[in-house]
C-alpha cells in the first residue's frame, strides 16, 4: 500500500478514518471521551495507558467538533449526528497529516 508516498506500515500512520455506520454495543460503558482517546492508541500502543497530553489532544478535538460539554457521557446517550461528531473527533485525534 502507498499513501501519500509512503509505503507499508508507515503508511498507516497517515490515514484517519470515520465509518459510515459503526458497529457498536451502544449499552457498553464507555464515556465519549474515551471513545476519542481511542483514536491516540496508535501513537500510545494498546496496553499503556492514555497520558495528558493525549487526553488534552482528545478534549480538544471534541472541542473541535462542538461535543467538548459531553465528553463524560456515555456514548450509547447520543443520537446519531452526535455519535457521528464523536467518531469524527476520534478520527481528528489520530493527527493524521492532512494533504
Amino acid at each position: 500500500m502507498v499513501v501519500d508516498g509512503v509505503e507499508g506500515r508507515d503508511a498507516l500512520d497517515r490515514v484517519a478514518y470515520v465509518p459510515q455506520r459503526e458497529s457498536v454495543d451502544w449499552d457498553f460503558p464507555i464515556t465519549v471521551g474515551e471513545v476519542v482517546e481511542m483514536g491516540r492508541y496508535r501513537s500510545t500502543g494498546w496496553f499503556r495507558r492514555v497520558g495528558r497530553a493525549d487526553r488534552a489532544i482528545a478534549a480538544d478535538c471534541l472541542e473541535r467538533v462542538g461535543m467538548a460539554r459531553y465528553g463524560r457521557r456515555q456514548i450509547g446517550q447520543l443520537s446519531g449526528g452526535q455519535r457521528q461528531r464523536v467518531f469524527l473527533a476520534r478520527a481528528l485525534a489520530q493527527r493524521a497529516p492532512c494533504s
